[in-house]
């Protein structure tokens, strides 16, 4: 808290009156950087765009602040189920994406005869997975959105039909393109 307290330009004391301590300070900014992400995203078309877009601004949001990201992603793997970040971070995404693929079945994007509880749990843990083998060390800063974005694109080219199966396509190769060329040039 002290460390948080100097970098804000307040006092520890500040800091405890507004919060109770480390755990709710994080959770209170992590739900700010998700309610901002997600009204990036409200105007976006619901469904597949809406997921895509989602995961385009969580990529923007670990650019533009990648020690917060690291320390979510550390933060998360280090707590148990029961923990608040969890239901933040793991369960209300999933909701979220859940949501979206509703909306996506009903515009007929998707195949007929998904699980969308399975299928938004897949995502969310591919996005999880991208950011923990970052953490780790296993990928590069530079290659998180390329990981990101063709994680997510493959899995739902492999659900979708229709004029948003050939979207999904289009955008998956304009990111595996950007992976191809990234790597050639840091080689």
């Amino acid at each position: 808290m002290r460390m948080l307290a100097e970098q804000a330009g307040v006092s520890k004391k500040t800091l405890y009156n507004q919060y109770s301590g480390k755990d709710a300070l994080v959770l209170a900014a992590t739900a700010e950087v998700l309610e901002n992400i997600t009204t990036q995203v409200a105007s976006v078309e619901s469904g597949i765009s809406r997921i895509v877009a989602r995961e385009q601004a969580i990529y923007e949001q670990v650019m533009n602040t990648p020690e917060y990201a690291l320390a979510m992603t550390q933060a998360l793997l280090a707590t148990s189920a029961q923990n608040a970040l969890v239901e933040v971070l793991i369960n209300q995404s999933i909701l979220r994406t859940q949501v979206e693929l509703g909306h996506a079945r009903k515009k007929k994007e998707l195949n007929e005869d998904l699980d969308e509880l399975f299928l938004a749990r897949s995502l969310v843990s591919q996005s999880w997975g991208v950011l923990m083998l970052w953490s780790k060390g296993c990928i590069p800063l530079w290659q998180i959105k390329s990981d990101l974005m063709c994680a997510q694109l493959n899995t739902l080219v492999g659900v979708s039909k229709g004029a948003k199966l050939v979207w999904l396509k289009d955008t998956r190769s304009i990111y595996q393109t950007t992976k191809i060329s990234v790597r050639e040039t840091r080689s």
